[in-house]
């Protein structure tokens, strides 16, 4: 009997997703603290390429940063950047974010500040 495997149509699910900073206080970044999302995912994520996977960090009054997804252990995963890193907008309030994370089959979903954590950037 020959057995077909169906194709993979369901969107990853990001979960235990977390936000935080290098900082003593870690609801806090100023210029050179590193900021990380972290969060976990029942398959493996494309973190290479065009379409990666990638996080989009912004406060209020500020431009966007675009982050790429990196492998961290098995299926967890990080997105990180440094306050004040030239390059990168200023940033200076309570930082949001937008994960869109994609599958090795190309699915994607999109989850916007879900989590526990929060960071506010003073610069």
């Amino acid at each position: 009997m020959l057995r077909f495997a169906s194709p993979d149509r369901l969107p990853p699910s990001p979960t235990d997703v977390s936000i935080t900073s290098s900082n003593e206080l870690a609801n806090l970044a100023t210029t050179g603290d590193v900021v990380t999302l972290e969060f976990t995912s029942a398959e493996q994520l494309l973190t290479e390429g065009g379409s990666a996977s990638s996080v989009v960090f912004k406060t209020p009054s500020s431009g966007d940063i675009v982050i790429p997804v990196a492998p961290h252990l098995g299926l967890l995963y990080r997105a990180t950047f440094t306050v004040g890193n030239s390059g990168n907008p200023t940033l200076d309030g309570l930082l949001s974010f937008v994960l869109t994370a994609r599958d090795l089959a190309g699915n994607s979903v999109t989850a916007t500040t879900a989590g526990s954590g929060s960071v506010t950037v003073g610069m």
